[in-house]
């Protein structure tokens, strides 16, 4: 009796454990939780692999300036009560030689979200969390990549990169963008 008692409430507990549903990741941005079942978990999984094409190193450079930024894919990353696939990158900004802002660290599991999201405009742009490591304003920033691939046989793949914000500050009588890295400019991978 005993253990008829014990397998009938192992089968009742495992219906009740809450079902993982699969949404594909590029739908996140038209999803409504409001409409959702408030007993189920979600993965916003990235099934057709459209963050890959952003991972990896890319390299602005000019005769002045340099931006290297490396995105990873990291996957079931667990974000309120829900899981989700995203794109989180690294930097490093450097002027004149000088190294402005470094956020590269050797460890992936500290890997930094100075980048960082999985914000689908369309599959070949996404808007990501964006903020500078000396950043203690809590400023908004997004930046946007676009991705473009090469137009030749022979040519490296492009990422357009615009920070937006809905912050400005006032710098020498001008109302400036506060970030050190350049707004807007063209990334080509390494």
């Amino acid at each position: 009796m005993k253990n008829i008692l014990y397998i009938l409430t192992l089968i009742l507990s495992a219906s009740t454990i809450a079902q993982e549903n699969i949404i594909l990741l590029e739908n996140f941005k038209n999803f409504r939780f409001a409409h959702s079942n408030q007993n189920s978990v979600y993965y916003f999984k990235d099934v057709n692999n459209h963050l890959d094409k952003f991972t990896g190193t890319w390299k602005y450079e000019t005769a002045t300036e340099s931006l290297e930024v490396t995105f990873i894919k990291l996957q079931h990353e667990y974000r309120s009560g829900n899981y989700i696939d995203v794109l989180s990158g690294q930097f490093k900004y450097t002027q004149n030689d000088i190294t402005i802002i470094d956020t590269v660290i050797l460890d992936e599991e500290d890997y930094g979200f100075f980048i960082y999201g999985s914000y689908f405009d369309n599959t070949n742009t996404l808007d990501l969390f964006y903020s500078e490591p000396d950043d203690e304003r809590d400023w908004q920033a997004s930046v946007v990549l676009e991705y473009q691939a090469p137009s030749e046989l022979g040519l490296s793949p492009t990422l357009t990169w615009q920070i937006k914000t809905t912050t400005w500050v006032l710098d020498s009588g001008q109302w400036v963008i506060p970030y050190k890295v350049p707004v807007n400019l063209v990334l080509v991978k390494e």
